[in-house]
């Protein structure tokens, strides 16, 4: 959510304290690491005995996309590979994969193909490359489509090592991604054709079939095809993974340790962690893309003029509006509320924030940031893009703990596994 926001206005007495903020250990996933752990140990019967996850009380809070990555110290540059990317897919086995994209079609025409790229992860050595279609990364392949929407379309899945299985003709096949589990789930349609939804086991045989909200090629509505919590996003709508049932799911998403959260009729927010806890958020509290605080104490939510409000037992803030700018607010950590500014006038340089979410104290302000609308965090360090740099901040003090240069004036931050990959304009570069 967009909030302007220039100063906060005191409502009552508050603590000088910040809130305890909480850490919640998850198990790994592809995709990302764990969740920071809260502890080390515990006395049983007298015998010091290590514990497993130990997760902090619900009341103080859960923790949303905060990653559990050692960045107190600074990461070394472990390797560059000069490509100029355009996204990370992400990495599976060993290997991290880059797309080097292409340009959306005209209407009517076919969807040119793109390059995606696999890279060691050890060393960025270039282990294969692929031009012929348009990829996916999926549960354990990559998974690419040549003759996107024509009757003679192709599906091929391609191993972390490069090796490919025989390419299976799907007619009218646009995009398709390999499931965890094994089979496929496969977009379908054309220039003109209704699009489908279709979901095929490992021996080739359709389970179900869906039809999708968009037509023809040109929709970009068909690459949001991804599979979250049981459920699959395609083309603007949701669809039950087993059944392909389409669901009026109107807000579901997963964090970077496989926590979802879902807004449910009533307004509220049901999280579902990975060990399988539910945690209700009240209606109307904000969903930051980064929370070490979420559903505690310190409640976010917008007023009804769009201001932004900081409430507690005992107490509110407020945000009040500022004229010159527009402001995102992206963190909560350590009770530091972490924004992203902008002038209004859409004319000069962004901006990076904090103020205190209780007393309204300015904190920090780092200029020339880049990557609007992304910022990676641990419990204890957010990673800035500037021109020039990326850097790891004190969330409450803004202080650098360390600054890492890099080439190219607009460098974006990945965090894949257990390390981060940037992206500049002329290199892809693995820190950590």
């Amino acid at each position: 959510m967009t909030n302007q926001a220039e100063e906060f206005v005191l409502a009552e007495h508050v603590p000088g304290a910040a809130p305890a903020r909480a850490s919640t250990p998850l198990p790994a996933s592809r995709r990302a690491t764990t969740w920071a752990v809260v502890g080390v140990a515990l006395v049983v019967g007298g015998v010091l005995t290590s514990p497993g996850p130990i997760y902090p009380p619900l009341e103080d809070g859960i923790a949303w996309n905060v990653l559990d990555l050692d960045l107190m110290t600074e990461p070394r540059v472990a390797w560059t590979a000069e490509l100029s990317a355009v996204e990370v897919l992400g990495a599976v086995d060993g290997t991290v994969v880059i797309g080097l994209g292409s340009e959306s079609p005209a209407v009517d025409e076919p969807w040119p193909d793109s390059t995606t790229v696999g890279l060691d992860a050890r060393t960025g050595a270039e282990l294969w490359r692929l031009t012929d279609g348009t990829c996916v990364l999926g549960a354990d392949a990559v998974t690419c489509v040549q003759d996107q929407g024509s009757p003679d379309a192709r599906v091929t899945n391609h191993a972390a090592d490069g090796t490919a299985t025989r390419p299976v003709t799907h007619a009218g096949a646009v995009v398709a991604t390999r499931l965890d589990g094994g089979g496929l789930l496969v977009v379908e349609g054309g220039s003109t054709a209704i699009a489908e939804l279709v979901r095929i086991d490992d021996w080739g045989a359709e389970m179900w079939r869906s039809r999708l909200r968009y037509s023809g090629l040109a929709d970009s509505g068909y690459f949001g095809l991804d599979v979250v919590g049981g459920y699959v996003s395609a083309a603007s709508g949701w669809f039950d993974l087993e059944t392909g049932e389409a669901r009026e799911l109107p807000y579901l998403e997963s964090d970077a340790n496989d926590a979802l959260r879902e807004t449910l009729e009533d307004g509220s927010t049901l999280v579902t962690l990975a060990d399988g806890r539910e945690v209700h958020v009240p209606p109307g509290e904000l969903l930051l893309e980064v929370d070490d605080a979420l559903g505690g104490p310190v409640s976010l939510h917008s007023s009804s003029d769009g201001a932004l409000v900081s409430t507690w037992d005992g107490g509110s803030a407020t945000f009040t509006p500022s004229a010159d700018l527009d402001c995102l607010l992206l963190a909560r950590l350590q009770g530091a509320l972490v924004e992203q500014c902008l002038p209004s006038s859409g004319i000069g340089t962004l901006r990076m924030r904090a103020i205190d979410q209780l007393t309204t104290e300015h904190l920090w302000e780092h200029t020339g940031t880049t990557g609007f609308g992304s910022v990676p965090a641990t419990a204890d360090t957010l990673v800035l893009s500037l021109a020039g740099s990326v850097q790891g901040v004190d969330p409450r003090t803004g202080v650098p703990r360390w600054s890492v240069p890099v080439a190219g004036v607009n460098p974006r931050v990945t965090v894949t596994d257990d390390y981060l990959i940037v992206l500049t304009p002329e290199a892809v570069i693995r820190l950590g």
